[in-house]
C-alpha cells in the first residue's frame, strides 16, 4: 500500500512524501521472492501468489531504484503482459504513476525508475536494454532467447531477477534452472510454493 501527501517546499514547488506499507504476504510467498539471493526460481502452482508477491518485489526494487533506471516484467505473451501491467495500475496511486499504454507498456514511478512490460516474443528487442532488475512471469512459457538476452542485460547491470512458473515439462530452461538452483549453484535461490 502506497500513501501519499503533498508539502510545501522552499522553492514554491509540491513536494511528494511517500510512506508504504507492503501488502501481507504468507510465509511461503515471503521467503520465496524475498530471499536474499540474486535470482530466484519459484516453481508455483496456478493461483498460489507468485505474480503478486512478484509484483510487490519488483515495486520495492523499482522504489529503491534512481531516476532512468529500467526494471523489466517479462510475460510470455502480449496479453500476460498486459496482466502484469495491469496488477501494477490496480495497486498503485493513479496520480503518482505515469502509465504509458504504448508498446512496450511501461509504469514511470514519482522517482523517474520505470518498469516496462514486455513479451518473450521477440527477444531482439531486450538486447541493447540496461535493467536493473526484473521479473520473469510465467516463466515456464518463455522463449529461451527472451531469457538469454535478460541474463545478458541483468550481467551487465548487476541486477536481481525473480523467475516464477508453474512446471510445464521438463524440456525448457526455466525447469533447468530450478534444478541448477534447488542442487544450491551459487547466487540462486529455488522455492515451491502452492496454494493450499
Amino acid at each position: 500500500m502506497v500513501r501519499h501527501s503533498t508539502s510545501p517546499s522552499t522553492s514554491g514547488r509540491g513536494r511528494i512524501e511517500l510512506a508504504y506499507s507492503r501488502p501481507w504476504l504468507y510465509p511461503k510467498q515471503q521467503a520465496a521472492i524475498f530471499c536474499a539471493d540474486r535470482f530466484a526460481f519459484i516453481e508455483a502452482s496456478t493461483k498460489s501468489g507468485k505474480s503478486c508477491a512478484a509484483a510487490v518485489w519488483a515495486f520495492e526494487q523499482a522504489a529503491q531504484a534512481r531516476s532512468g533506471d529500467l526494471l523489466c516484467w517479462l510475460a510470455p505473451s502480449h496479453i500476460q503482459a498486459e496482466i502484469g501491467f495491469d496488477t501494477f495500475l490496480a495497486g498503485l496511486p493513479r496520480q503518482l504513476i505515469k502509465p504509458n499504454r504504448s508498446n512496450p507498456k511501461s509504469i514511470r514511478l514519482p522517482n523517474g525508475a520505470e518498469i516496462e512490460f514486455r513479451t518473450g516474443e521477440d527477444a531482439d528487442k531486450i538486447f541493447g536494454k540496461r535493467y536493473v532488475a526484473a521479473v520473469v512471469d510465467e516463466a515456464s512459457r518463455v522463449r529461451e532467447e527472451a531469457w538469454q538476452a535478460l541474463y545478458t542485460t541483468l550481467t551487465a547491470t548487476g541486477g536481481p531477477c525473480r523467475c516464477i512458473g508453474n512446471v510445464k515439462g521438463r524440456r525448457n530452461w526455466f525447469y533447468v534452472m530450478c534444478r541448477r538452483a534447488e542442487a544450491g549453484e551459487g547466487d540462486m535461490h529455488y522455492a515451491h510454493i502452492s496454494w493450499q
